[in-house]
């Protein structure tokens, strides 16, 4: 425990980890540009019924980032907090704040960014326990107090208040995060992950398929190298995985957090022959990988995801049946946001009318973990994207001039600048490639095609689309293409009138023409009608005086 007190100088302080929701405090992340090139989809975790409805079993606890902090520097983050959020929320905070406050300014080789994003992780782990330090220290004062050689249930009995404020003080402390973190910088990829939280990149092969690549490593006791380290430590592997190969309360074996499995193992009988703390912060970390025209997409997504896909499938190739999702909504949705949130609704639907249908994956599908998802697009075909600032599109600002009521001199002028491609990590673009989903568990049939052959069946512009491409005006004519082809016109300075407004641009001479026509009309009209009435009422007066003078 004493290793996770020291005190340390970092570029913030130790922070709250106090969990925040809608609503939150401001935070300096708030600062921070959400990358326009990725999208984020997520899910609560439920507990099925038979009768339909679903219910949560606790607060949703994944958290996640996705943030451009400049031209060249892009940072990605998923956190899939357990026993509470306090963990996750913490490392969403402060993760940014050991990667973006300087610390790659000066970096230039790839081992450089590597110990960058290893320290990173110890950080956020030391720190983290340094602002739970008071609530440990608490906890330790009042446990002394406590007479040794009593049961639980005897301490309870005459230490109630006692017991029930060493509750209190566990739920402050309890909880840890995975973390899968990904970092673009300079056009390379870097993943650094603690946990079972993934980070899968997908390329286009020279043959035109689709190459799935885990780049993170599952930190659980079935990954060899993790029960070797165990092993290491003294703890018996065999018993471990008798007992559903856990840790104590855990199913991974590094997590950032998590203070029952770091300074607290001892509690644990399984854990306390341990001669060091069995669960890490530590990640693994690889990179730089090249971002190049063959990279696809970018998917970090923590277990829920894909162990809720494993069950109710019971795929053995789950990272590229997500793969095969996220391509397929690419041609189908219009934002990133879109895209992440279907492929999230896929799985969660298959999971659920897995549960519903009965049968022996039924028992596997009774509940489900939080679900967060990341999607990264690189230079995937996007068609329906919308061009607006915060998916990728072109954002193109208005300048509108100030004019006081006395100012003098020249009329000012709105002028609307000329459209800006959207900045990728790529310096150079390149041709479009469609991937086709195929039905079976075949590789996805990729057809290379020219940027304004792609672009030219959704609109003729000279919109740059998120995957990196451009497209340009074509000749190809016809009704559907027409229907739909907006025309990129050259801007010309609007000038304003002497009261400041801008000169008519709409010639209504032929509307105020028939209307004049009209209003002639109708009052001809009522002119005849008057005069068709007026005889008649100058008759009748002299019927009635006439039908007087007889009666006298």
């Amino acid at each position: 425990m004493t290793s996770h007190r020291a005190s340390t100088s970092s570029t913030l302080s130790s922070g709250s980890a106090t969990p925040r929701g809608l609503g939150h405090a401001p935070s300096w992340t708030d600062d921070l540009p959400v990358c326009p090139l990725s999208g984020v989809g997520s899910s609560t975790n439920q507990t099925y019924r038979l009768d339909g409805l679903r219910q949560e079993e606790h607060p949703f606890e994944d958290r996640c980032f996705h943030f451009r902090h400049e031209s060249d520097v892009y940072l990605y983050g998923v956190f899939d907090g357990h026993d509470g959020n306090r963990a996750s929320d913490f490392a969403t905070q402060r993760m940014p704040a050991e990667l973006l406050l300087g610390q790659l300014d000066k970096i230039q080789t790839d081992r450089d960014v590597k110990m960058a994003l290893h320290q990173a992780f110890l950080a956020v782990d030391k720190a983290f326990f340094e602002a739970i330090d008071d609530y440990l220290c608490e906890k330790t004062t009042l446990q002394l107090e406590l007479p040794e050689g009593m049961s639980d249930y005897e301490v309870y009995q005459q230490y109630p208040q006692l017991v029930d404020k060493l509750h209190a003080l566990d739920e402050k402390i309890t909880g840890g995060t995975t973390a899968v973190v990904a970092l673009i910088l300079n056009s390379k990829l870097y993943v650094a992950n603690a946990g079972d939280s993934r980070a899968v990149l997908c390329k286009t092969k020279p043959d035109s398929s689709l190459e799935v690549v885990q780049l993170s490593n599952d930190h659980v006791i079935d990954n060899p190298d993790e029960t070797l380290r165990l092993s290491q430590l003294g703890l018996n592997m065999d018993l471990i995985r008798s007992q559903g190969s856990r840790l104590g309360n855990q199913d991974c074996t590094r997590t950032l957090g998590n203070y029952h499995l770091k300074g607290g193992y001892k509690d644990f009988d399984i854990l306390s022959v341990a001669t060091a703390e069995p669960v890490i912060a530590e990640p693994d970390v690889v990179g730089g990988i090249t971002v190049d025209e063959s990279c696809s997409f970018l998917m970090l997504f923590s277990d829920g995801l894909y162990k809720s896909l494993e069950k109710c499938t019971g795929t053995d190739s789950v990272n590229r049946d997500l793969a095969y999702m996220v391509s397929e909504e690419l041609g189908n949705q219009s934002t990133l946001n879109s895209v992440a949130q279907a492929v999230v609704d896929r799985v969660v639907r298959l999971h659920h009318d897995t549960f519903m249908r009965g049968g022996d994956h039924a028992r596997l599908c009774a509940k489900r973990p939080d679900i967060m998802l990341i999607v990264r697009n690189f230079n995937h075909p996007f068609p329906n994207a919308l061009t607006s600032p915060t998916q990728g599109g072109v954002y193109n600002p208005v300048s509108v001039p100030y004019r006081p009521h006395k100012n003098e001199g020249p009329p000012p002028k709105l002028i609307m600048p000329p459209k800006q491609p959207v900045p990728t990590n790529l310096h150079e673009t390149s041709p479009t490639t469609t991937v086709v989903a195929p039905a079976t568990n075949q590789s996805p049939v990729v057809a290379q095609q020219s940027p304004s052959a792609t672009m030219s069946e959704v609109a003729d512009t000279n919109v740059t689309q998120t995957t990196g491409t451009t497209s340009s005006d074509t000749e190809r004519s016809g009704p559907e293409l027409r229907l739909f082809r907006r025309r990129q016109r050259s801007y010309q300075p609007l000038t304003l009138d002497d009261d400041g407004l801008v000169e008519p641009y709409v010639d209504f001479s032929d509307f105020h023409q028939r209307w004049n026509e009209f209003m002639k009309t109708q009052k001809e009209h009522i002119s005849s009608l008057q005069e068709e009435k007026e005889p008649s009422l100058r008759e009748e007066p002299d019927k009635e005086l006439e039908e007087e003078e007889a009666q006298r």
